[in-house]
């Protein structure tokens, strides 16, 4: 055998399953339960969609906001941002804020995106963020 031969040159599905974390992939269906790739799409889609509605009922001079595929962008006056969008590599939405950013699993059980680390719903955390940056309670 030469020295670029492998030895074995099978790949399992462990081996796979491992490049597909170290990629930053997963493999369908999705980690966390039985969602596939075009659920886990249509949940993210639909999340967008929810709070473009929702910013809606803002005042522009309040919050005005931005969407394009996968992300919407909260602009407040002074020119801060926070960005929701869907990570699709990681099969979650990623909402940023400043200096700060979660992640959130769908969980179906419950029919909400959760954050991995310590359990609270998006929209719970996203009404938390506006509030505190216009000045006024708000749910979304």
């Amino acid at each position: 055998m030469g020295p670029h031969e492998r030895a074995d040159a099978r790949v399992t599905s462990d081996d796979q399953d491992r490049a597909a974390n170290i990629c930053g992939a997963a493999p369908d269906p999705l980690p966390g339960g039985t969602m596939d790739r075009q659920e886990y799409l249509r949940e993210a889609d639909r999340c967008l969609e929810q709070v473009a509605r929702w910013l809606e009922g803002f005042d522009p001079d309040e919050v005005d906001f931005s969407t394009a595929d996968g992300v919407v962008t909260l602009e407040f006056p002074g020119g801060e941002r926070y960005v929701l969008n869907r990570q699709a590599g990681a099969n979650q939405m990623w909402l940023a804020a400043g200096a700060r950013a979660w992640h959130y699993d769908w969980d179906e059980r419950r029919g909400a995106w959760i954050a991995d680390r310590d359990g609270h719903p998006l929209y719970e955390r996203l009404g938390e963020l506006v509030s505190a940056k216009i000045g006024r309670p708000v749910r979304v």
